[in-house]
């Protein structure tokens, strides 16, 4: 590697993809400058460093955390069935570089994996789903397997009310809806063409059925970052909607050679979100969410994504509120700073440890008692579909999220990969391979 400056700093030491001829070579993460690098050296291409965050403070202590606490085998507990190759869009900026490739599995073919990956959830997943005529038989057959059925969509086809009831009476519980915003010219750029009406009608449907609704926007440079914080403010005032992601746009398939131009980072949009919500959310608050979101996944053995940011909001007549406007976080993110330093002891003893602070918590602070007794109104009232109480509390998730491409292709991130993906080439179901892998991102070596 190049000589440092007193300013840089290793923070770990990882491999990586030469961007140039995709070999993988040895790299490091490092700070300079008040910022995050990804630096790797090819042997035939030499030395090339591409940005990964603008706050290196902010960054070396999610990354210290997420490699201390997420220790051991990880287990996939989710996985994405890929129905088809078919879509009825032709977005600019799809990944999906060779959709014709991918076969249609036939029903039987679908209970196989079901039956084999008995445990884990299935996600209804595709180039579009709705795009295969047999969709609800596949939703009724999934629906035997598991409990919520769950289904990413351009919603292009849930525009039509008629056709969103079959797939609910089908058994369809949950829709990942792709909405990029509220400006027509987005669309066009993003999508290919003008979706925005469509894309209304189909909010409104899944709120009149009761849907339970993720959004995912892909945010893009100079087109609707200046939506994250309306955006949050809309669904907010939707009780039917649990989840805006954000994403930033990737730089593979389209949009690798057409709109590269227009890639930005999740921290540009975080810090934009923490300007314009008048000091409501900063910085620190998004690290106690990740501390939550990371030791709470440990706790489970589960896998998340490091490039997933994510904070919790609760809804309230005005718009929202952070959890630090409930109660006393300082306590709370004391004790997961400790339980990050117990678990690099023994990690029975920290998790017992964890446990008993928790419950020290909910003992003796009274924010955090009124807390749960809201949260528990809340499930009760979901769980029997009843009308909230005025003192049910309401959250709902925002997180930001850049996926992988050759400019921050870490190997060690790559590893945790959440994302199995379940698809069929040349006559064979493959199911051991995760979305990096797929996306040609991961170690070939």
């Amino acid at each position: 590697m190049a000589d440092r400056q007193d300013t840089e700093r290793v923070i770990r030491r990882t491999r990586t993809i030469c961007t140039v001829c995709k070999d993988m070579v040895e790299a490091v993460v490092l700070s300079c400058a008040g910022k995050v690098f990804l630096e790797r050296k090819c042997p035939v291409h030499g030395q090339e460093r591409s940005l990964l965050c603008g706050d290196a403070d902010y960054y070396a202590a999610v990354d210290d955390l997420y490699f201390n606490v997420l220790t051991g085998r990880r287990s996939i507990k989710s996985y994405l069935l890929y129905l088809t190759g078919k879509c009825d869009l032709d977005c600019p900026i799809c990944y999906l570089s060779d959709r014709s490739a991918k076969e249609d599995m036939s029903l039987r073919e679908i209970e196989d994996i079901l039956r084999r990956m008995r445990g884990a959830q299935c996600i209804v997943y595709a180039a579009e789903p709705t795009c295969r005529e047999d969709l609800p038989e596949v939703i009724r057959l999934i629906r035997r397997y598991q409990g919520t059925v769950k289904l990413f969509t351009n919603g292009v086809r849930l525009a039509d009310k008629a056709y969103l009831r079959v797939l609910r009476d089908a058994g369809l519980g949950q829709v990942v809806l792709q909405f990029d915003g509220f400006k027509r010219e987005t669309y066009v750029a993003l999508r290919g063409e003008d979706l925005l009406d469509a894309k209304l009608r189909t909010l409104d449907n899944l709120r009149e059925t009761g849907t339970s609704t993720f959004l995912s926007c892909v945010l893009a440079k100079g087109l609707n970052e200046d939506e994250v914080e309306s955006m949050i403010r809309y669904a907010a005032g939707q009780d039917f909607i649990e989840c805006v992601a954000f994403t930033a746009l990737t730089v593979v398939g389209g949009a690798e050679t057409r709109l590269k131009n227009l890639v930005l980072l999740p921290d540009e949009s975080i810090d934009r979100l923490c300007h314009h919500s008048q000091g409501k959310i900063d910085r620190a608050y998004f690290r106690l969410c990740q501390k939550i979101l990371h030791i709470s996944t440990a706790l489970n053995y589960e896998r998340v994504c490091f490039y997933t940011q994510m904070i919790i909001l609760f809804r309230t007549k005005d718009g929202y509120v952070t959890l630090s406007e409930l109660v006393d976080t300082a306590c709370l993110e004391r004790l997961l700073d400790r339980y990050a330093v117990w678990v690099k002891e023994k990690v029975w003893a920290a998790r017992l440890r964890l446990a008993c602070g928790v419950l020290a918590l909910f003992a003796f602070n009274r924010g955090y008692r009124k807390l749960l007794a809201a949260m528990l109104r809340t499930l009760l009232a979901r769980r029997f579909k009843t009308s909230m109480s005025p003192q049910a509390l309401r959250p709902f998730v925002v997180s930001f999220y850049r996926g992988c491409d050759h400019g921050n292709n870490d190997d060690l991130v790559m590893r945790t990969c959440m994302w199995r993906l379940v698809f069929k080439e040349k006559g064979t179901v493959s199911t051991d391979k995760t979305m990096t892998e797929c996306l040609g991102l991961a170690d070939r070596h």
